[in-house]
């Protein structure tokens, strides 16, 4: 019999001045489905708003609030009410070809889930990934249910539930070392440690519901005292994680009261990583915007991207706004260390030139003749270098990259689409700059490792060290370049990597 819930959720965020305000994204409103059914929504905003509703890439509803009006308070109120069927998970469903890892999604779910696959946090001395490996059993092949339990019973008996305030979540490895975090840090070790097993994972958001919390109000209403304490996070927000098994689909694990799916848990946005998804964040990142709050510039949104810093959260957001801003991307260029020549911007033909271009003649590596990039494509091949490449390289090595060969920047043509150019396709990022190709590297010692010679034996379970080396270096690419092609996306990449910026997000 469904369940039906009524919920609302109410921030306030006061300022000591009237500040006029930017438009806000909140979700809040939960997906319809087969176990779940939205009755009603509403959602209140003081001062007076514009409120428009969209559906994000994660085809998440989500409200875009424009307040009209300067105030020293805004408050946002917004509510809900669902049914839930009683629905379980059922993972005698899983297919036979997922009982046990490691296991292969079929070419289609692999398609879809690419993103969901990719690790999203580095593991530079592979301590997350020897974490993940404890769940393996190693007097035969392991079950996909059992580990899966294992490693969520495991977090949520050993590790130090916090409640944190900040923004974000911890990574992977600080919730290790630090043996605690709250809900969101557990998700996302988990989500990150089944990645690197194999597995397809999601971040979910939403709300946590526990009977206790009515059976306790009811108790202490009649005198009778507390019959137990409620879930932890129970009846506020909360966050957990799904995990894709092929035959029983996107099944939820919350690390934090060691549940495995069940009605408790009332999901309203799901994404590949970490998503804010509540008011009470985003009221706070635009009290940052406007000068209410004051935090440290690392962790502040709009604070200048440091191409030096150690990569987090944010990084991703900053190093994409430096991108589509020419003067913020100019001005980071200027702090890599590289040498350059400023290009004047021309048109080279139809659809062909480029606007706010370098001409490359050094950086960190050597990369044969100068090239010409556009100043966001210069700009992530320095983040690329440095925050991936590079650590890879001293991982799988200990050594440093010295060179890279590559196979052209700039070219005034269409897309390859694998049997060559095509007249009528439309052009390639090498038209604008915007692109570059990588056909190999070189090691300090002089090792060279190509992508056509060693790419094929790259997802290969028991892969050579040169694989490994490679497939870091085309996972580190998808962190800093827009789009990333490699030999398995088509035959016209087999023997190189193609990086990008502009455009949509690829990485194949």
């Amino acid at each position: 019999m469904p369940t039906r819930y009524d919920i609302v959720h109410d921030t306030v965020y006061r300022y000591s001045k009237p500040v006029t305000f930017g438009e806000h994204r909140v979700m809040f409103r939960p997906r319809d489905s087969h176990d779940l059914r939205v009755l009603a929504t509403d959602l209140r905003v003081s001062p007076n708003a514009i409120v428009r509703m969209i559906q994000d890439p994660h085809s998440n509803s989500v409200a875009l609030v424009q307040p009209i009006e300067a105030a020293t308070e805004l408050r946002l109120t917004c509510s809900f009410t669902i049914e839930r069927a009683d629905v379980t998970q059922d993972l005698s469903l899983l297919s036979p070809s997922a009982e046990f890892l490691p296991f292969a999604y079929s070419l289609q779910d692999r398609l879809d889930l690419e993103h969901y696959l990719r690790p999203h946090h580095d593991d530079p001395d592979g301590k997350l990934i020897a974490w993940a490996h404890k769940f393996l059993r190693h007097d035969g092949p392991t079950p996909t249910r059992d580990l899966l339990g294992r490693m969520n019973q495991h977090i949520f008996q050993n590790f130090r539930y916090t409640t944190r305030d900040a923004q974000g979540t911890q990574t992977p490895l600080q919730t290790l070392a630090l043996n605690g975090g709250s809900c969101r840090d557990y998700a996302l070790l988990m989500m990150e440690a089944m990645r690197r097993l194999g597995v397809a994972t999601r971040f979910v958001s939403g709300y946590l519901y526990d009977v206790a919390l009515d059976v306790n109000a009811v108790a202490a209403k009649a005198g009778t005292g507390l019959p137990g304490a409620p879930t932890t996070g129970a009846g506020a927000t909360h966050a957990w994680l799904q995990a894709y098994l092929p035959g029983a689909g996107w099944v939820a694990y919350d690390p934090t009261n060691n549940l495995l799916g069940g009605n408790q848990l009332i999901r309203v946005g799901a994404a590949k990583a970490f998503l804010v998804v509540f008011t009470a964040a985003v009221a706070a990142i635009y009290a940052v915007y406007v000068g209410v709050l004051k935090i440290p510039e690392r962790y502040d949104p709009w604070a200048p991207l440091d191409v030096a810093a150690p990569p987090d959260w944010l990084t991703p957001m900053k190093l994409a706004r430096t991108r589509d801003d020419p003067a913020l991307c100019t001005a980071a260029l200027a702090t890599t260390g590289m040498q350059y020549d400023q290009v004047p911007d021309r048109v080279t033909g139809a659809g062909c030139g480029f606007a706010n271009a370098v001409r490359l003649r050094s950086a960190a590596i050597r990369f044969g003749p100068p090239v010409v990039l556009s100043c966001p494509m210069a700009l992530s091949f320095h983040m690329w270098e440095r925050h991936a490449l590079q650590p890879a390289a001293e991982r799988r090595y200990g050594q440093r990259v010295a060179s890279v060969e590559h196979l052209g920047s700039y070219a005034c043509r269409n897309v390859n689409l694998g049997d060559g150019v095509a007249p009528g396709a439309s052009r390639s990022r090498h038209a604008t700059a915007d692109a570059l190709d990588i056909a190999a590297l070189t090691l300090a010692d002089g090792r060279r490792i190509g992508v056509l010679s060693h790419w094929q034996h790259a997802q290969a379970a028991d892969a050579p060290p040169a694989a490994l080396f490679l497939r870091d270096v085309h996972d580190g690419a998808c962190r800093y370049f827009k789009g990333v092609l490699g030999p398995d996306y088509n035959a016209a990449h087999h023997d190189h990597f193609h990086f990008e910026t502009g455009g949509y997000s690829m990485c194949r």
